[in-house]
């Protein structure tokens, strides 16, 4: 045997007595062995991807400074040299030779931010099967796979999240997997190859999934088909990792007596496998546990099974039930990342709370915000913000400085890479962000973004990275801001300190006045200390009035009071758990349903609506959807009554021209579906109907003629320019037959390529301004400022959320004013834009004569921070607690229950 080989057993074997690392006490074993099992392929981690004598040193001064350490400096600078931070000061910056100086006057800057949980690059866009390289769902464990050799570094995804402030990702294989692979973290520095990405020497990661993803995904194939399958499946891979440890001890072992004896027979070495290698670096603790996992119980169950083997899991993902065991997490130093609000969407997010990380942090515990999508990496700062403010309500009062802490120093700590950054320190790597304005406010977008010293995304000469993937398609960057110079927002965040609560009782109902308001009409008015009278459910007087003096009076004491905000299509009433087919009522199917009513599979007491209230939504639109004519909705409002589906308001027709269908076919379907309607009509009905063979049955015809006369706007959902082109000359040939249909598009991804033809038809669109993303090969042309450039060309704009989480629809309409659109236009495409095209006459705005749907909030309504302080439908003083709140309160008034063997 050769001394090398010799030498290579020798660390083997010191190093399978190594215990599991700790958060930050102890260094990762892989940086301290280099070279160890040098027969299995490792990455090599660069010390820096840059040549640091070509970058600039660069000076940003007059700027807040946020150092995620848990303070800020209020005016000061950072001087930043050969790629790292040299000088952190407060006051005027220093004298420095040949260095760039920024002005950060009234801008404020923070670390970079660090997205604990991504699939960009392996889910990349546009979405498409060909890119589907996130899961190896060949086998429930794959832990010989890795991340990084499916990762795709020309994601669009990359330049849009590191133009959001992202300056490091930790990218994992998907969660179908009980052991789905190795993860990897990478530098936002965009580059032809993974290995080019990689975070210098930060360690590898290993992703596993417990709950529901894997008996779904293996349950009609191998197995597992149940938790205890899960667990099982973990128990016989760690088993078997451990006796092939073993195996490769007892190798040196007997290579040691075969040295010391002579023998002639040399030892024959294990044969290698990569897989049991993958777990034997995690029982070393080379490997950092990451586990998907949802459930209380289930957390409960992996760190057992982990106290089992001898190995720590890092962080459980998603995690959604942390609260309920956030004593045990907190002692055996165990992180989150997790969501701000999500929840619902399968049985085992169904109790999450928007108090999860809050509870998991005023504990002692290590929360992180998370994406696990290409859209919500857009603005983790905002996520954070929405936790801050769901935790003020029940007392947690948690700072701006330890929610930034959330999504740059906790992650780092938890990846490995805290000594190089997470903070502004010196000698730590410069990645930062000079944000324009405080970086949790709704209207915040970067201005510079340097990772690694570099400033890589520049909002103001207009620089703006682009990979291989858009050029020659997206010929605008990526700082899109419509013609505006500067975003006109609201009143700012509210002001926590100056504000006295409101008095839960008494309650107010029908016939009271509301004094001292800020009144956003909903129609471009803003009123200050403006008082608005309601009598019988209805706005009798704004401003000046003579009100009885026995009328109930509340002083909002200068708070914003808005119309009830309106979502104009979700299906939150007739799903209960989006993965659970059981209550999937929204669903008409394939093919055309005109006749299919949502409203005949709604819940007026869904447990979503009070939840939605909470955020200032007062009427949706029930949404069918499936086929290229998915059925009918009707707008509904949010008071949890029978009376509300029994008395709905207009009613809509909802089609849809994507997912993947034959253009050409399409339209000729929809163009033979109302010719046959036309046909059926005119022709005497059913005489018609035996006379001829047509494409649908009488119910659905009458339903489709209703859309032909007019008196039942289609909502169509569609994206690429050509199609708004066809679509648009479909409503020109309808009204060239007399029928003067009503359209509306829905998603309309490239809409603003075609702005002047849609004003000029007076076709309405809705769209979600969060979404803007080259989502498939049909949206590749989309930008982020498209609310404004359709406003201006004069086409009226609906915001929606287009999901069962409505609550979110105020974060849509911020994120348009981020990228120019008018506050007065944010607040109408809300409000009275889909109360007016949606023909909901009596709702949508503060005026006299308009149904009392008010809501009376905090502070600006588009600020996370801002809440709902008092909400009326039709003049009823509506209950603002739901289920959330009751399992919050449940948990906060619970004991410490921390196992004795967790201490």
């Amino acid at each position: 045997m050769s001394r090398t080989l010799s030498r290579k057993l020798s660390l083997l074997s010191l190093l399978l007595l190594l215990p599991a690392c700790q958060w930050k006490k102890d260094k990762h074993p892989a940086t301290e062995q280099p070279g160890l099992w040098s027969k299995l392929p490792e990455p090599l981690y660069p010390e820096s991807n840059t040549d640091v004598q070509k970058l600039p040193r660069i000076l940003i001064e007059n700027a807040r400074i946020m150092l995620a350490t848990g303070a800020s400096i209020p005016q000061g600078y950072v001087y930043i040299e050969g790629g790292l931070i040299h000088k952190v000061g407060e006051g005027a910056a220093p004298e420095t030779k040949d260095a760039l100086r920024i002005d950060g006057r009234g801008k404020v800057v923070t670390p970079g931010i660090i997205d604990m949980h991504s699939h960009i690059g392996v889910y990349p866009l546009p979405g498409a099967k060909a890119h589907q390289d996130g899961n190896e769902a060949t086998h429930p464990t794959t832990p010989d796979v890795w991340a990084e050799h499916s990762f795709w570094p020309q994601d669009p995804s990359i330049w849009r999240a590191l133009a959001s402030g992202v300056t490091t990702i930790h990218v994992l294989p998907g969660s179908a997997n009980l052991i789905g692979g190795r993860t990897v973290t990478l530098h936002m520095k965009p580059a032809p190859s993974v290995a080019a990405m990689r975070f210098p020497e930060a360690p590898q990661g290993i992703k596993m999934a417990c709950g529901e993803n894997p008996k779904r995904v293996y349950g009609d194939k191998s197995g597992p088909s149940t938790r205890m399958g899960n667990v099982a499946g973990y128990r016989k891979l760690f088993q078997e990792g451990w006796e092939y440890r073993q195996s490769w001890l007892d190798h040196e072992h007997a290579m040691e007596r075969w040295k010391k004896n002579g023998d002639k027979d040399r030892p024959v070495a294990p044969k290698r496998d990569h897989a049991l290698d993958t777990i034997t670096r995690i029982l070393n603790g080379e490997i950092l546990v990451h586990v998907h996992c949802y459930r209380a119980d289930e957390m409960a169950i992996m760190l057992d099974l982990a106290r089992t083997y001898g190995f720590r899991i890092h962080a459980f993902h998603h995690a959604l039930e942390a609260y309920k065991l956030r004593e045990r997490l907190v002692a055996e130093k165990v992180a989150i990342a997790t969501w701000a609000d999500w929840w619902g969407f399968k049985m085992e997010a169904f109790d999450g709370i928007p108090l999860n990380a809050p509870m998991l942090h005023a504990a002692g515990g290590m929360p992180t915000i998370h994406s696990d999508s290409e859209d919500e990496i857009r603005y983790l700062n905002l996520e954070a913000a929405k936790a801050q403010t769901a935790a003020r309500e029940f007392g947690i009062e948690i700072s701006d400085d330890e929610i930034l802490q959330w999504i740059t120093r906790n992650p780092a700590i938890v990846l490995g890479i805290d000594k190089k950054t997470g903070t502004i320190e010196e000698g730590k790597m410069a990645d930062i962000v000079l944000w324009d304005r405080h970086p949790f406010s709704a209207y915040a977008k970067p201005d510079k973004v340097l990772v690694g010293g570099e400033i890589l995304f520049d909002r103001g000469p207009q620089v703006y990275p682009l990979g291989d993937m858009e050029r020659g398609i997206r010929n605008f960057g990526l700082g899109d801001r419509g013609s505006q110079k500067d975003p006109l927002p609201g009143i700012g965040i509210p002001d926590q300190k100056v504000q006295t609560p409101l008095p839960a009782e008494p309650r107010l109902h029908d016939s009271f006045v509301i004094e001292h308001a800020t009144v956003e009409t909903g129609t471009g008015q803003r009123l200050a200390d403006t008082s608005v009278w309601v009598e019988k459910g209805v706005i009798q007087a704004i401003g000046a009035h003579s009100a009885a003096p026995e009328i109930p009076r509340v002083d909002a004491q200068g708070r914003v009071l808005t119309p009830g905000f309106i979502e104009s299509q979700t299906a939150m009433g007739a799903l209960v758990v989006e993965m659970e087919k059981d209550g999937q009522d929204h669903d008409a199917g394939e093919g055309l349903n005109p006749a299919f009513r949502a409203l005949d599979g709604w819940d007026p007491f869904s447990l979503r609506m009070p939840i939605a209230r909470e955020q200032g939504v007062t009427t949706v639109v029930a949404k069918p959807s499936g086929g290229i004519i998915s059925g009918q909705g009707a707008a509904l409002d949010l008071s949890t009554s029978v009376t509300a589906t029994q008395t709905p308001a207009t009613p809509l027709m909802f089609g849809s021209l994507t997912g993947g269908k034959n253009r050409g076919q399409t339209w000729l379907k929809l163009r033979e579906a109302f010719e046959d309607a036309r046909y059926y009509k005119q022709q005497g009905g059913l005489k018609a109907l035996h006379a001829a063979q047509l494409s649908l049955r009488p119910l659905h015809l009458d339903a489709l003629y209703e859309v032909m006369q007019g008196r039942l706007p289609l909502i169509l959902t569609l994206h690429r320019q050509a199609d708004v082109l066809t679509a648009i000359q479909w409503k020109k040939e309808m009204a060239a037959q007399g029928f003067p249909l009503k359209l509306i598009l829905s998603g309309a991804g490239e809409a603003w390529l075609a702005a002047k033809e849609l004003s000029a038809a007076k076709i309405p669109v809705i769209l979600t301004p969060s979404r803007q993303m080259p989502r498939s090969l049909d949206e590749l042309r989309v930008r982020d400022d498209q609310a404004t450039l359709l406003m201006e060309a004069g086409v009226d704009v609906i915001i929606s959320t287009d999901d069962v989480r409505v609550g979110r629809l105020r974060q849509e309409a911020a994120r348009a004013v981020a990228f120019s659109l008018p506050y007065a236009s944010a607040l109408a495409a809300i409000s009275s834009v889909p109360a007016r095209v949606l023909g909901l006459k009596d709702r949508g705005a503060i005026e006299v004569g308009k149904r009392a749907d008010l809501v009376l909030w905090s502070g600006d309504p588009f600020e996370p921070q801002s809440a709902v302080q008092k909400l009326w439908i039709a003049g009823k003083d509506m209950d603002l607690n739901h289920r959330q709140k009751e399992l919050a309160r449940a948990y906060l008034a619970k004991a410490p229950t921390t196992p004795p063997e967790a201490k």
